[in-house]
């Protein structure tokens, strides 16, 4: 249940973060700015890609492995539990990812940029 809040608490912390990364975007003076800050919002909306995308494919693809397969019991069962640990080894690095060093880096980035007014 950890990984799951974990999970649900890292899409809502990246979502919050666009609306926040927009008003600085039309409060930026300067071109480079307002890429640099682009540059973070773009990368908040692919981390939500990302981690959404890559639940909704692998369910698709148990779901078509045991709908769709001609394969027995026993291997549509190791084929699904491979693909739940390789969504599971990706899943805890991307939320490593996106809360330890993601944050971290955006925080920098911005206040470099804040530091330069």
């Amino acid at each position: 249940m950890v990984f799951f809040r974990k999970y649900r608490d890292t899409l809502v912390q990246l979502r919050r973060n666009i609306p926040f990364l927009r008003e600085k975007i039309k409060k930026a003076k300067g071109v480079r700015k307002k890429w640099m800050y682009m540059t973070l919002l773009w990368q908040s909306v692919l981390a939500i890609v990302i981690l959404v995308t890559s639940v909704v494919g692998f369910t698709v693809l148990i779901v078509l492995n045991w709908v769709a397969s001609d394969l027995d019991l026993i291997t549509n069962i190791i084929v699904t539990l491979i693909a739940l640990i390789i969504l599971f080894v990706f899943l805890l690095w991307s939320l490593f990812i996106l809360r330890k060093v993601f944050p971290k880096m955006q925080e920098n980035m911005i206040r470099r940029l804040e530091g330069e007014d």
